[in-house]
């Protein structure tokens, strides 16, 4: 379970944000919010969101950026990985694998 300093990490950016879709947050292990922290994700859940969503804090262009969601289905987490356009192009049970993917689509690299 996400302790509630590192949700309050990962939302330092958008502080708004912490407090939207917290069930999905404290269900998440702390090992793979600290991995989503440690990586340079920064929490941007907005009210109007389905979930959780992450992205990394960089200048993307206007189309704006791709992001990590977090869902919560029937007591497991899925990590979505969703374009700019919000549409997703692939899910993974686990942060860093989704992180990995994330890092190779959007910016080349690992």
């Amino acid at each position: 379970m996400a302790t509630k300093k590192t949700i309050e990490k990962l939302a330092e950016c958008f502080p708004a944000s912490r407090a939207e879709h917290l069930d999905i947050k404290k269900a998440m292990p702390e090992r793979e919010a600290l991995q989503l922290l440690h990586s340079g994700f920064i929490d941007c859940t907005y009210r109007h969101d389905e979930c959780a969503t992450y992205y990394l804090n960089r200048e993307w262009c206007s189309d704006g950026a791709p992001t990590i969601a977090v869902i919560l289905d029937s007591n497991s987490l899925l990590y979505i990985v969703c374009n700019s356009c919000d549409m997703e192009i692939a899910n993974f049970e686990s942060a860093l694998k989704a992180i990995d993917f994330y890092k190779t689509e959007f910016m080349g690299s690992k």
